[in-house]
């Protein structure tokens, strides 16, 4: 009894060694205000230590647990069929010496819950029944670490489960299959042993699997990815010894690491390494659309103990330039517990220390940027990467004026390119008629009427180019714009805008509205011009109506006056209604008597010169 208590008061010293590696993405999901029991199981007490929390068989003190809470288990034998319907820790003394034996055509354990931790067990076929399974996983986010699996059917058999991992387990004489996955996605599979298994590990409809740093070797068949399961990643893994194949594979995986340029260790292996760098120089094929471009030339050292940590990081643009500032993204992964620490280098002098931090360059260039993490457990990873800073390169732009030029009429052509990250430092103007310049700005004229293409080519700080090509077209002469006679009518004291331009032309060119210059006013009213639109109001003056005018003249697109055109406004005297009335005599008339009707009405600005009279009976009987 006096061991038994050392052990225990051992077990709580260091249950944080214990069990937090394990508990970690995989932790069961434990309410606030919930603290975590222990129950604990031992074949072989006496009487007085069992009660709720020290039991005899593990699937009482499965039954005896809550979510969270951790049962564990002393060395001994113990009857498998074991059902877990909670999120729990389930954790062995010493998986030497800890054993769970299925018999009867049973399951050693089946686990039927979210979130279960098991480690530290051996779990065999007691009477080697071919039917028995050591674990079965029909769950999510399971992790099976530091466990013996051995002489079943299948070692490990993972059904319609996700997110769960496999470490540091020895996985031997199963037959069929030592792990075998089916309708299982985004499981991790990392530092097992497995070897004597007819097939070490199948895959079927089980996709984005991590399999890394395992040892598979002396048995039939190492790993099989079979029945549509793709885009699965294998790499740090050594193949020894198969009878049949090392691997294959139906459908596309990923059979290296290219961000470290590490593959996989395959004895069979011919190739060679001319530059000693550890990577073979031509792929390993596994099948037609499988290869592992970066074999190993010496197996990969398979350490069981902490869980292989990860660093990796992706950038925001893929593509960045100098002027952008990139976002470091860190997508480091440590299996079996958290990542503690980030040290960057970005490979300009400048260094963070932040998860995700941001840098930008002031310049074009590669650099070479290092990530290396450490884990609670002080294990670190580093990881390089080359980024390609790219130059923006100069936007080439000019104007020139005339816009429309003549015959050896000077024309100016003006540099407006720009460089956003530095400067330009050349220009190269070609003129289209085997004329050149370098100058910044220039001058140039045609000797010839006819269409030139003139292309400047300006040349960043940085040796990036751009271009602008624009046409001229030289003519020969220029004709002046046509203006021509324009008339509106008002009425009496209401002012009008006139669009004097709308029917004035240019043969070569267009209008200039905004020219619009008006070289004699009216007499009997005033104007107003827009000089942005080339309207013009003209309001007469008070009361006159009659006849008036003005003139003007514009220019076109080169600066040409017109002719001058005269405007004629006609001032009309608006006619006001006349008021129609009458009187009738007598006033009152009776039946009979002859009635007078006297037109009494008015019109103030003419005469009336009809008359309509309507008479109608309106009387009723």
């Amino acid at each position: 009894m006096k061991n038994k208590t050392i052990t225990i008061v051992i077990f709580l010293l260091f249950l944080s060694a214990i069990v937090s590696p394990i508990m970690s993405s995989n932790d069961p999901p434990v309410d606030d205000d919930q603290s975590i029991s222990i129950i604990y199981v031992d074949d072989n007490e006496t009487s007085s230590w069992y009660n709720a929390t020290h039991v005899k068989t593990i699937q009482e003190g499965i039954d005896n647990a809550s979510a969270g809470d951790i049962v564990y288990v002393y060395n001994g034998t113990y009857s498998g069929n074991i059902t877990i319907e909670k999120s729990i820790n389930l954790t062995g003394e010493n998986k030497n010496n800890t054993f769970i034996k299925e018999s009867n055509h049973e399951n050693g354990i089946e686990i039927i819950v979210d979130y279960v931790n098991i480690s530290n067990f051996t779990i065999s076929n007691r009477n080697n029944i071919w039917y028995a399974t050591g674990i079965l996983i029909k769950s999510n986010h399971t992790s099976i670490s530091n466990t013996i699996i051995d002489n079943n059917k299948y070692g490990i058999h993972i059904r319609d489960s996700s997110n769960c991992q496999l470490h540091n387990n020895t996985i031997k004489s199963n037959n069929p299959y030592g792990i075998i996955s089916y309708s299982s996605d985004h499981l991790t599979i990392f530092d097992n042993l497995l070897f004597q298994n007819d097939c070490s590990l199948e895959l079927r409809k089980s996709n984005h699997c991590t399999i890394i740093r395992n040892q598979f070797n002396d048995s039939h068949q190492g790993v099989h990815n079979y029945f549509l399961s793709g885009s699965n990643t294998f790499y740090h893994n050594n193949f020894f010894n198969h009878d049949e194949f090392h691997a294959d594979s139906t459908y596309t995986n990923q059979w290296d690491n290219v961000s470290q340029s590490h593959g996989n260790y395959w004895d069979d292996y011919n190739g060679t390494d001319a530059n000693n760098d550890g990577i073979g120089d031509t792929p390993y094929t596994i099948s037609e659309n499988n290869r592992d471009n970066y074999p190993l030339m010496n197996p990969w050292s398979i350490t069981q103990g902490n869980s292989p940590l990860q660093a990796n990081f992706s950038i925001t643009p893929a593509s960045p330039s100098d002027l952008d500032e990139i976002q470091f993204n860190d997508t480091s992964v440590d299996y079996d517990g958290t990542i503690v620490n980030w040290t960057w280098s970005f490979g300009d002098g400048n260094s963070s220390y932040e998860q995700n931090p941001s840098h930008q360059y002031v310049d074009n260039g590669t650099y070479t940027v290092k990530l290396t993490v450490k884990d609670n457990q002080d294990s670190t990873d580093t990881i390089t990467k080359h980024i390609m800073v790219t130059n923006v390169r100069p936007t080439a732009d000019f104007t020139f004026s005339p816009t429309n030029p003549l015959i050896n009429q000077t024309i100016e052509f003006v540099d407006t390119s720009s460089d956003e990250d530095g400067m330009i430092e050349s220009w190269l103007w070609n003129f289209d008629d085997g004329n050149n310049d370098t100058n910044e700005s220039t001058n140039h004229s045609y000797e010839k009427h006819g269409s030139y293409n003139v292309t400047l080519n300006v040349t960043d700080d940085d040796g990036a180019m751009s271009s602008k090509n624009v046409t001229l077209i030289i003519r020969e002469s220029n004709q002046v714009p046509i203006a021509k006679n324009d008339t509106f009518s008002t009425n009496k004291n209401t002012a009008i805008w006139l669009n004097v331009t709308a029917n004035d032309s240019d043969k070569d060119g267009t209008i200039n509205v905004s020219s619009v210059n008006i070289t004699t006013d009216p007499v009997h009213g005033s104007t107003n011009l827009n000089d942005t639109t080339g309207k013009i109001q003209y309001k007469p003056d008070e009361n006159f109506d009659g006849k008036d005018s003005f003139t003007y003249t514009v220019e076109d697109n080169d600066g040409n006056t017109s002719n001058e055109a005269t405007v004629l406004i006609t001032v009309i005297e608006p006619n006001d209604s006349p008021v129609a009335d009458f009187t009738i005599k007598p006033a009152n008339p009776y039946a009979g008597d002859t009635i007078y009707f006297n037109s009494t009405s008015t019109d103030e600005d003419g005469t009336i010169e009809e008359y309509v009279w309507k008479l109608q009976d309106v009387s009723s009987s």
